[in-house]
């Protein structure tokens, strides 16, 4: 009965372990996803007409706080730059068109 046990909790550990693992390995990486930011920032910053810093002057304009985290993309509605707005209380994400300054998108971060 012990030995039973035993290998019934050693079976379950070793699922754990496996399911574990899984999870990590589909889970994102912040250093790599901020590094995959940048690289693309910087191969794209010369296609902006704005820059990042009046990216960050709209953006706080829309949300009053500190700015951090502000990057190009684009997920197929153009270039833009995402600016992240801490009020304090809450973090704003806010994406700026890149050709026109103009927010397009304004909403809490999830």
């Amino acid at each position: 009965m012990h030995k039973r046990m035993l290998a019934t909790v050693g079976i379950g550990a070793i699922v754990l372990g496996i399911g574990g693992a899984a999870a990590a390995a589909t889970a994102r990486d912040p250093a790599s996803e901020t590094n995959a930011e940048a690289e693309y920032t910087a191969a794209h910053r010369a296609q902006a007409r704005v820059s990042a810093t009046e990216a960050e002057r709209t953006a706080k304009s829309e949300h009053p706080g500190s700015a951090f985290d502000t990057h190009l993309e684009d997920e197929g509605a153009g270039l833009r730059w995402e600016t992240k707005i801490s009020d304090g209380s809450r973090v704003w994400e806010v994406q700026v068109d890149a050709a026109s300054g103009r927010v397009v998108s304004s909403q809490p971060e999830e």
